[in-house]
């Protein structure tokens, strides 16, 4: 099988990457992958998600969950797309970095990330908090914005010694605050390692995408943790 890939460069705001090879069903995976992403991009401001329900987020451009679903921003779907627009449409890049900032602005006094504007950010999901993590890693890596890290690392901070520590057992598990519940419906019995945390993503002291935004020349502060 013959594979081209082409990514645009982290400075080109322009051109976009692309991919081609000898198969016609990997060609047409990334179609549509990147057809998907930009379609999640949409005009904002928005008050109410597909269901009539408050969702209000004050920006120019959100990307929201799915043309068919809630169409309401959750910090878990820009992790996926937010990877695809990444590689092929750096025109909404923008709209990635605002909405990145906008969950580190609405932060809980705990630390806490909130999964959505959806009640007024008031809901936490246990895994939402790696996701955010996961993009502004993923975002700082592909563009080289190391301003961005600067600006929400007291929030990276926040999370990590606030609330992560706030909701760990003494045998090293996270508890779900939520109790056997989930967005999703998994059976649970409160302590959970969910798939997120497989990556210790927000496990500084042992790795992950925190600790390697700690090496950059952004921040200074050192991570709580054993």
């Amino acid at each position: 099988m013959l594979v081209s890939l082409a990514v645009a460069p982290a400075a080109d705001a322009k051109g976009g990457g692309s991919f081609t090879s000898s198969d016609p069903t990997l060609n047409g995976i990334w179609t549509a992958a990147v057809k998907t992403a930009t379609d999640m991009v949409v005009a904002g401001p928005l008050r109410k998600d597909a269901l009539g329900r408050p969702c209000q987020i004050d920006l120019p451009k959100v990307i929201i969950d799915g043309v068919v679903r809630d169409r309401c921003p959750y910090v878990g779907d820009e992790a996926v797309s937010g990877k695809t627009l990444l590689v092929s449409t750096p025109s909404d890049l923008p709209v990635l970095r605002s909405m990145i900032v906008w969950f580190a602005d609405h932060q809980h006094s705990d630390g806490a990330i909130p999964s959505s504007p959806l009640d007024s950010g008031q809901i936490v999901l246990i895994d939402y908090n790696a996701y955010w993590i996961e993009d502004l890693y993923n975002y700082v890596l592909y563009r080289g914005d190391l301003a961005l890290a600067r600006e929400v690392w007291p929030h990276v901070l926040r999370l990590l010694n606030g609330w992560y520590p706030q909701n760990t057992a003494a045998d090293g598990l996270l508890v779900n605050p939520l109790g056997p519940s989930d967005y999703a419906g998994p059976p649970s019995h409160g302590h959970v390692c969910l798939l997120l945390q497989r990556r210790l993503c927000a496990s500084p002291r042992r790795g992950g995408r925190a600790r390697d935004l700690a090496r950059t020349p952004a921040p200074r502060e050192h991570l709580a943790g054993p």
